[in-house]
């Protein structure tokens, strides 16, 4: 099949519900599930117009596995209520463990060990913080997840108030003639114990400022960490303080449910007579 034949075919399922351009579905073939192994790609075929261009089709694992998985992914991300993108995030997306990869990976490790730290699951599964760390942003989104999130910026963008005998009255200078915000955020950190910069942007919001200055937020921090009011991440993350996470009532139902059941399809179980029967 051709871009544009997969196009027509998807228009008709749907009812022409989104107009998607073909170039779309040529991608989607070409970015992901060919590096997948679900689909071959047909370099020379012609089209309606006997023009030469390039095809697509299903090999024999697409048949197989892709095809009914994808079948039974649509049923549940329907009973569920939820897109299953928003879930497992892109499956294009770079390095050597792909996000749905990942997200497989954290929730089984959740369901058969309760509640786990982050630095557990980059140790066992050999993953960096920077990759799997957005995973569990995701689930957490996704009311899979529950727990305190420590990690889930860069460590120099991760604050902690890092005196309990002093309070943000001592701040008494400020940065770029901005007193209020200075305050403000010396705050937010004394409040919060432990914050991100995401965290102050949006806490901001409650002392009144509609729209973060980045940068200058960024240097009221480091002005704070000079003047030792706040200690940055790279002082605590390693010691005592560490990302934990554990499933939901709902993580463990769709654990078992969806992941569980995938993964028992992959090794040709019952579940993949099941899913071929719908």
């Amino acid at each position: 099949m051709t871009s544009g034949d997969i196009k027509s075919l998807y228009d008709y399922v749907t009812g022409g519900v989104w107009d998607i351009n073909s170039t779309t579905f040529a991608a989607y073939c070409r970015r992901t599930f060919l590096p997948i192994g679900a689909v071959a790609e047909e370099m020379i075929i012609f089209d309606d117009r006997g023009k030469e261009t390039t095809g697509w089709s299903l090999n024999e694992a697409g048949k197989k596995y892709a095809k009914p998985i994808a079948r039974f992914c649509l049923k549940k991300a329907n009973e569920y209520e939820i897109s299953f993108y928003e879930i497992f995030g892109a499956t294009q997306s770079p390095g050597d463990f792909r996000a749905p990869l990942n997200t497989a990976f954290v929730l089984k490790h959740l369901l058969n060990k309760g509640e786990s730290r982050l630095i557990d699951i980059e140790d066992l599964y050999g993953i960096s913080c920077r990759v799997v760390s957005p995973t569990f942003q995701r689930l957490k989104k996704a009311g899979l997840v529950e727990g305190e999130s420590v990690l889930n910026e860069e460590p120099w963008q991760i604050y902690e108030w890092a005196d309990e005998k002093r309070n943000p009255n001592e701040v008494v200078k400020s940065v770029n003639h901005e007193k209020r915000l200075t305050r403000n955020i010396a705050e937010i950190v004394y409040k919060s114990k432990i914050v991100d910069t995401n965290d102050i942007i949006e806490k901001l919001k409650g002392y009144g400022y509609k729209k973060a200055d980045k940068r200058g937020i960024h240097a009221i921090l480091s002005y704070l960490t000079k003047q030792g009011f706040l200690k940055t991440g790279t002082e605590f993350i390693g010691k005592k303080k560490h990302s934990s996470y554990k499933l939901t009532y709902k993580g463990k139902e769709f654990a078992r449910d969806v992941i569980g059941r995938i993964e028992n399809a992959l090794k040709d179980g019952n579940e993949l007579k099941y899913m071929c029967m719908k």
